[in-house]
């Protein structure tokens, strides 16, 4: 068994490896879910969050999110407005991340050069994942401990920009 090489903090505070290892990783929590990503091509990001209630979502959209992404929430009807704002939170997150930024910097989150994919894990939790080079993942890449079997895990189709002049891969 190899073990792992030491983790450190960059500037930013995203934990990395110490050693010159091209694998890198990322870690999402929501709840008791949390979401573990794996690269060897370079930074990658992820974010996990289960579709509930947010009080103030509309404010938060309105501050983190384009023009062109408050357009399509608003064109929504209301029953699906809060999961929209879930599915592009999870997408800027997972983009802020991999940059190793933070999620004040959401409203300038851009994936220039980077892929996106996001997942509908068991109704209500979703996964976006962000990395440099395009994936496709497929149900037996996902390691999921604490679901009954069958989990249905769906590919989400990009209904809204994850930000303008990204390009994704769903």
């Amino acid at each position: 068994v190899t073990a792992l090489p030491d983790m450190v903090t960059g500037s930013n505070g995203k934990p990395h490896f110490s050693d010159a290892s091209s694998l890198c990783f990322n870690i999402s929590h929501s709840g008791g879910d949390v979401a573990v990503l794996l690269g060897d091509e370079g930074s990658v990001g992820c974010d996990i969050e289960r579709v509930r209630p947010r009080k103030n979502w509309p404010l938060l959209a309105g501050a983190a999110f384009s023009e062109s992404e408050r357009q399509a929430i608003a064109a929504l009807a209301p029953a699906d407005r809060l999961e929209m704002f879930w599915q592009i939170w999870t997408r800027k997150e997972a983009m802020v991340k991999q940059a190793a930024g933070s999620v004040w910097q959401m409203d300038t989150a851009a994936s220039a050069g980077l892929f996106v994919s996001q997942y509908r894990i068991a109704d209500t939790l979703l996964l976006a994942l962000c990395t440099p080079r395009p994936h496709r993942l497929e149900r037996d890449d996902f390691q999921l401990w604490g679901y009954e079997t069958p989990v249905r895990i769906e590919r989400l189709e990009q209904k809204t920009g994850a930000g303008e002049g990204n390009r994704t891969l769903v």
